[in-house]
């Protein structure tokens, strides 16, 4: 009856010791930036990111994927909507984006890996440019284009279209920014598809979003 007892308690004593490590994890969970509809993939990260260590954020990343996202024949292949909240952040400018969004393709595609460095289709590293198409002081909105290798699919390079959206919080010192991408043209129907996404509520002490 003893060694019941003792056995009852280690039973009790590691599960216990499992929901406290479920409830740190869970504190550890990303903030839910984006609503999307229920057909869309989700994934939630945070900051720092593991296969992309330069990027030196503190923050939330969430992701959204249509359905077909994956597939080549599919128009929502690659068309997908980020969002970024950085925490200690005044914002980002053009080569700010550019810097990190080549080392986020870089990481996620694999291209720092020594193996694809050396195939023959991986010549050079992402190469992402933005242009700054509207600003005011706690918002600004860009276009760009970021030229990189599928190296999950077609196995060949690829030029992804972008439009990003910066919100500000100047009494927090936190930003919230908003990626849409695709390869698919402006013109598409993928874009009406993608803005259908939508942005939570950006909180900010002293007005909202």
């Amino acid at each position: 009856m003893i060694m019941l007892d003792k056995k009852m308690k280690l039973v009790f004593t590691l599960i216990g010791s499992i929901f406290f490590a479920i409830s740190l994890n869970a504190k550890e969970a990303s903030t839910n930036l984006l609503n999307a509809g229920e057909k869309w993939y989700k994934e939630d990260l945070k900051f720092p990111l593991k296969f992309a260590r330069e990027i030196k954020f503190v923050g939330d990343v969430n992701l959204r994927f249509p359905p077909g996202w994956s597939k080549s024949d599919n128009p929502n292949f690659w068309s997908y909507v980020w969002a970024w909240k950085i925490e200690d952040s005044d914002g980002l400018n053009e080569s700010e984006l550019k810097q990190n969004i080549e080392y986020y393709f870089d990481g996620l595609l694999g291209i720092n890996n020594k193996k694809i460095k050396n195939s023959k289709r991986a010549k050079q590293k992402t190469n992402a440019n933005f242009v700054l198409s509207r600003k005011s002081k706690m918002t600004s909105q860009y276009v760009g284009e970021v030229n990189t290798i599928d190296t999950r699919y077609t196995k060949q390079p690829m030029t992804l279209f972008v439009q990003v959206e910066q919100y500000f919080c100047e009494k927090e010192n936190k930003s919230t920014l908003l990626f849409r991408y695709s390869p698919k043209p402006y013109e598409h129907s993928v874009w009406k598809t993608l803005s259908s996404v939508e942005l939570v509520s950006v909180q900010c002490k002293g007005g909202t979003k």
